[in-house]
This record gives C-alpha cells, structure tokens and sequence, in this order.
C-alpha cells in the first residue's frame, strides 16, 4: 500500500513519542496532494495538537485484520486553501503486518497497569489475561478504564526490572458475572525487551506441559 492507495474518509492512526511520553491520536483523511496525506486537524480542549520536530510519529492504517505502518514520518500543520490540515508526508510502501497471526501468550496473573489523570499516574493491579507483540488484555472490575484511554502496562522481571509499554485501549467487553470488565490493548509504543520476555514464559509453559 502506498499513498494513492488512500481515499477521503478513511480513519488513520498516529503514534507518537517524545522523551518518555507516548500518545496516540485517531485522524480522518480529508485529501491526498502529491506526497501528502492531509488529515482532519486534531484538537485538544480546543487547541490544535502539535508535533514537534524531534517526535518520533508512526501512522498505521488498518484494514479487516491487516494492517500497514510507515514509521518515523514527517508531520506538520499546514493551512491549504484556507483550512488548517495535519499533513503527513508518505514516501514508499507500507510495512505490512497481519494481527490475527501475532501469537497470544497466556499470563493468568495480576500485574501493575498506570493511567494517567489531571493529578498525575496513577496504578493498581489488574489480571493480566494474555499479552501478544502487538497488544494485551486484562480484567478489572474498575470503572476507570474507558475507550481510547491510555494505559501502561508494567512487567516486573525477577532481576528486579520493569518492561514498560504504553498502550490504548481499543475493546471492552463485560464479563459474565456482571462486575467485570475485559479490556483489549493496542501498544503504541515497542519496547525490544517484549519478545523476550514472551518467549521465556513459552518455554515455561511448554516445560511445565511436559511435566
């Protein structure tokens, strides 16, 4: 996929890193010029987002269950005949990637996740259900959680460490007894020490399954 491939109206995603914070935004597509893919403007309490030069921004868009990525892009906000537009410059191919085929890993236990709030972040535990190289899902009977937020999931590591993903979170769905809730998450953010991580608790599970 490439930039002629876009049309008005589809729905993108931009995620974006500055220092230690991360963030993601959904955009529309308003129109394609030349190398640009000039996105609906993103506001926030009624001020226009910005994205500063040293942002690290990725822009994925998502089809049925597959999905295309252009990693580090330019963006920048733009007036063009006369409206404010995020242009996001495209060059190249997409990568492309399939979600049902990213490998679910089963955890089954409790795990820190962080959100944030006016007064800062905030954690508690959750049953984290499964975590995959792409997203994981938890269980809470809170009410805190709602689409779109962002959350942090903590992996604490027996040499004492903490993996840290951010991630958004993109389903919600009660559970049957009524109180709680599972959640899925997109992560907006890689952290290289995750694949790792999965394949240590494979080779457990596989170990334990053999004895």
């Amino acid at each position: 996929m490439n930039i002629n491939d876009f049309a008005p109206g589809q729905i993108v995603q931009l995620d974006i890193k500055l220092d230690n914070i991360s963030g993601s935004y959904d955009a529309k597509v308003a129109l394609i010029y030349k190398s640009l893919l000039l996105l609906e403007p993103i506001y926030i309490g009624g001020a226009l987002v910005g994205f500063p030069k040293s942002a690290e921004v990725n822009l994925t868009y998502t089809e049925q269950s597959t999905y295309f990525i252009w990693k580090k892009i330019n963006i920048r906000t733009i007036i063009f005949k006369n409206h404010h537009y995020h242009a996001a410059e495209i060059i190249g191919d997409a990568e492309t990637g399939n979600r049902r085929n990213n490998f679910r890993v089963y955890i089954g236990e409790d795990m820190p996740v962080t959100y944030f709030t006016e007064e800062g972040p905030r954690s508690m535990n959750c049953l984290i259900k499964d975590i995959s190289e792409t997203g994981f899902a938890f269980i809470c009977d809170d009410d805190t959680f709602q689409l779109e937020r962002t959350v942090r999931l903590n992996i604490p590591q027996k040499d004492r460490s903490v993996i840290h993903i951010s991630a958004k979170i993109v389903r919600s769905v009660p559970m049957d007894d009524g109180v709680r809730t599972l959640y899925g998450c997109h992560f907006i953010e890689r952290n290289p020490k995750l694949s790792g991580y999965l394949m240590k608790i494979q080779r457990l599970k596989q170990h334990d399954k053999l004895n």
